[in-house]
């Protein structure tokens, strides 16, 4: 860049600029984040000089929408193998691929050192049986893994891939719309926690370095009854749940979730998503949260308690009182210091007090419990971002 008119790091800023990720979506369970590369192809061609950092952002972000893809990648990475550790993320699949795609490739594992972001939009059961192990040498620390069904097949293998990452720090589990309970439900469950018992007693620990586990989406007491027991080990800090609907009788149905809770002992944060809450409801968030923060080690070094309500009635005064329990009090007085507590409200467009008024309801209810309110009309857009693609780095 000697001749260039503007300053190196101007070029630089403007290359990086043209680095734009979009969302493919066609609803709520079925959408994938990738690069758009039109921009940066456009940099790369432009000069010389301006082919080094277009490569860097070209290649950050790779997405594998077919075979046929991961083949042309393969050839690229063949004959110019510097380009292997720019790649930092790879996705895989998309909406509804069903095909096999082939991304453990000898290639690919001896060439992307760098790989730390790892997107499957996919169906294990179309790769074969053994084929995490395969994924073992890469050095990926975050895993957003879509599970598309209950099927004991698809199940096992999705938890053999969590399991194979030794250096796992984070891990998004994305669930679709649950079906029924089934006999193959019933069967992966038990299938899973036979083999972490196995595991467990040879001392092999599970998901040893993973500090962060969300579950997204919609996840409906189905999907909570199907997490096996002790399957992301102990070391969670940070367990973000998102469910709903609630239902009548709730606190059987997420009796999972509160294992889950049970077993990590350094649990500091617990967000809590509750989605489509009705009048009815509101009755049974106390007994949830009561029963989640009942299963929170003593040991655990717990500061933290995020709750996001997304309600679609007028709730009044008395409503809100239903959550505020002697119960849930008691069970946060137990804490050597009570968590804090973060209550966001979306209210989409339905009449609801002040949070002045809802914060002195809190007072007067714990008045040692450190708290926030915030109430929205729609969605927040930093959840939103969350939900599309949940880095660590912009939800902590």
């Amino acid at each position: 860049m000697q001749n260039a008119r503007l300053p190196i790091e101007l070029c630089e800023l403007i290359i990086d600029y043209c680095y734009i990720e979009t969302v493919e979506s066609h609803h709520a369970e079925d959408w994938v984040v990738y690069p758009r590369y039109a921009a940066l192809l456009a940099c790369s061609l432009t000069c010389s000089d301006w082919l080094p950092r277009a490569h860097r952002n070209l290649y950050r972000h790779i997405w594998l929408r077919s075979s046929r893809t991961a083949d042309l990648l393969e050839r690229t990475l063949t004959s110019m193998p510097r380009l292997g550790p720019l790649v930092l993320e790879l996705t895989v699949g998309a909406r509804s691929t069903s095909n096999y795609i082939s991304f453990a490739r000898a290639t690919f594992v001896r060439l992307l050192e760098n790989i730390r972001y790892l997107h499957l939009h996919w169906m294990s059961q179309y790769h074969p049986p053994q084929y995490h192990r395969r994924l073992h040498p890469f050095p990926i620390t975050e895993l957003f893994i879509h599970f598309r069904s209950l099927e004991t097949g698809y199940i096992l293998g999705d938890l053999w891939l969590i399991w194979s990452l030794p250096e796992l720090r984070s891990c998004d589990i994305l669930f679709p719309y649950g079906p029924g309970r089934s006999e193959h439900f019933s069967r992966a469950v038990h299938m899973a926690e036979t083999l972490i018992a196995q595991r467990e007693e040879s001392g092999v620990c599970i998901c040893k370095n993973l500090h962060q586990l969300r579950l997204l989406t919609y996840m409906s007491y189905v999907w909570a009854g199907f997490l096996p027991k002790g399957a992301f080990g102990r070391s969670i800090r940070h367990l973000h749940v998102a469910l709903g609907p609630l239902g009548v009788n709730v606190v059987p149905d997420y009796a999972r979730v509160a294992d889950c809770i049970s077993r990590q002992h350094s649990l500091r944060k617990l967000s809590v998503v509750l989605e489509h809450i009705y009048d009815d409801d509101f009755s049974v968030i106390s007994a949830l949260l009561t029963s989640f923060l009942s299963a929170i080690s003593s040991g655990s070094n717990f500061t933290h308690l995020s709750v996001e309500l997304n309600i679609f009635f007028s709730p009044s005064a008395s409503d809100f009182d239903r959550i505020l329990t002697a119960e849930m009090k008691a069970v946060l007085e137990c804490f050597p210091r009570p968590p804090r507590l973060d209550l966001a409200i979306c209210k989409n467009g339905r009449d609801l007090e002040p949070s002045e008024l809802l914060s002195a309801r809190i007072r007067n209810w714990m008045p040692s419990l450190e708290h926030n309110i915030v109430i929205t009309e729609e969605l927040p857009s930093k959840r939103r971002d969350y939900l599309i693609k949940g880095r660590t780095s912009e939800w902590d």
